[in-house]
């Protein structure tokens, strides 16, 4: 579930999940006088050049940078927390991709993707809020980690309405149960019971030992079902194994000399790929991160590898007549990534997706996300792409940008309908939350958060009654499709 939203984006797995940000959290540790040293590269040159006070809108993030000193600060309407960790290699490193505009109103942290439809941006502001200055360095009582909490899904989480919450009801509903004893253990519990309605799983609580994730998978309820109905397995995980070995079973029937070809990930099986019956190309994408040369690899870096990969695959199923992209088992990871291979498959430029916030202040904008033909090998017969329940984040981003291209068909289940990058928070406690504070919109401008991607064609994907006869109705229904 990996809506990696970094290299700067969507994360998942973010360091501190402030990724997109921790390029700016930077502490020099010489001591500020009246006679500030010249810089001494160009690198600090273009460091000084960024004094000043600079809010990323509708994320609640501000960056102070004062010289050679850099704070960043996260707030609501309410609360403020200052949040600095030292990164300043990594900032110095990353100032290239800074740019700012000529009125000095503005820069933008140029994305690493292949055309830099992801930036940044970050305006200026003449102060600090209010709430910002004059901050305790007192350890924060219950009541302060309870508001800041509250108010940075109040200010900030963009799927109230549509996920049917009142987060004002349970404001009143906790507040009266918070008292200054309150062990964390008991916090941690109150604030898992207060997100569980938001069944979002980009919504997680960490407290660096336990993690809550905001949702239950359907999926994973069809499995616990299936499993209490047998007495084969005792261990539940040992079930859900099985399950998935006789699924990929039943799928290598229908590839041809009944062997996939597969590379890249961990363990070599982020894609596979071969041919079916009757000349049929079929290529399934497990994942959308984890194609780097090593572990937290640049986005850059899994870019590349991942278009490397998708060479390959093209260029062995050239001849095939038509292709099924299976994203079934594919639980996200970078857009930018998802976006690269999709660019494979268009002949123009054409509307991918487009993204805007939850902010309603005038100059909070739309960005609009392009498909851009590759220089690489390219795809332009037809296609079937088949999604399931466990298809989500970055890949339901992936499917966003297919739907886009003519001569693709969605069939399978409904996606999971989470699309939003995890926008994480640090709480006074050090503890961290992320929340989803985007919105997605298709081609034709419908968002299909919480609901899902519906599939042009319904076909159960993963059914008990496919396992056991040992057949596979979505590729049966791409077949027929692709004749």
């Amino acid at each position: 579930m990996a809506k990696r939203n970094n290299g700067y984006f969507r994360l998942r797995h973010n360091f501190l999940c402030l990724f997109p940000l921790c390029i700016l959290l930077i502490a020099c540790d010489e001591a500020k006088n009246s006679d500030l040293r010249e810089p001494e590269t160009e690198k600090e040159e273009q460091l000084l050049s960024l004094n000043g006070i600079w809010e990323r809108k509708a994320y609640g993030d501000i960056v102070v940078i004062n010289d050679y000193d850099l704070s960043l600060y996260q707030f609501t309407k309410a609360t403020c927390l200052q949040v600095d960790e030292p990164f300043t290699t990594v900032f110095l490193d990353s100032l290239e991709l800074i740019e700012v505009a000529d009125d000095q109103s503005q820069f933008q942290i140029q994305s690493q993707d292949n055309n830099q439809q992801f930036p940044i941006l970050f305006q200026k502001l003449d102060q600090l809020p209010i709430q910002c200055e004059n901050l305790s360095n007192k350890n924060a009582d219950v009541n302060e980690v309870f508001n800041h909490f509250w108010h940075n899904f109040n200010d900030y989480y963009a799927f109230f309405n549509t996920r049917n919450v009142n987060w004002a009801d349970q404001y009143d509903d906790f507040i009266q149960d918070l008292n200054p004893t309150m062990s964390d253990a008991a916090l941690f519990e109150r604030f898992s019971k207060m997100i569980t309605p938001l069944n979002d799983a980009h919504v997680v609580l960490s407290n660096g030992e336990q993690e809550f994730v905001s949702t239950r998978s359907t999926f994973e309820h069809m499995l616990q079902e299936e499993f209490a109905a047998q007495d084969t397995y005792e261990d539940f995980n040992n079930y859900v194994y099985s399950q998935f070995v006789r699924f990929t079973e039943i799928l290598t029937t229908y590839i041809d000399e009944g062997e996939l070809k597969h590379k890249g990930g961990p363990n070599d099986f982020w894609m596979q790929w071969g041919t079916i019956r009757e000349n049929i190309g079929y290529f399934a994408i497990q994942n959308f991160e984890g194609f780097g040369p090593q572990p937290n690899a640049t986005v850059e870096e899994e870019i590349n590898v991942a278009n490397i990969l998708t060479e390959e695959v093209l260029t062995d199923l050239d001849n095939t007549r038509g292709l099924i992209i299976d994203l079934r088992s594919n639980s996200g990871g970078y857009d930018e990534v998802a976006l690269s291979i999709a660019s494979n498959f268009t002949d123009q430029k054409r509307l991918a997706f487009s993204k805007t916030t939850s902010c309603l202040e005038e100059n909070c904008t739309k960005q609009d996300i392009y498909l851009i033909p590759t220089e690489g090998p390219s795809y332009s017969k037809p296609i079937v792409i088949i999604t399931s329940q466990q298809t989500a984040s970055a890949a339901e981003v992936f499917a966003l940008a297919m739907r886009a291209i003519p001569n693709t068909t969605h069939i399978g289940e409904a996606t999971q309908g989470i699309f939003s990058d995890m926008l994480e928070k640090v709480l006074p406690n050090g503890w961290m939350v992320s929340l989803s504070n985007e919105i997605y919109l298709d081609h034709n401008g419908i968002s299909h958060e919480a609901i899902g991607i519906q599939p042009n064609i319904n076909v159960s994907t993963f059914s008990l009654d496919d396992r056991v006869t040992g057949s596979d109705s979505a590729i049966e229904q791409a077949l027929i499709l692709l004749q």
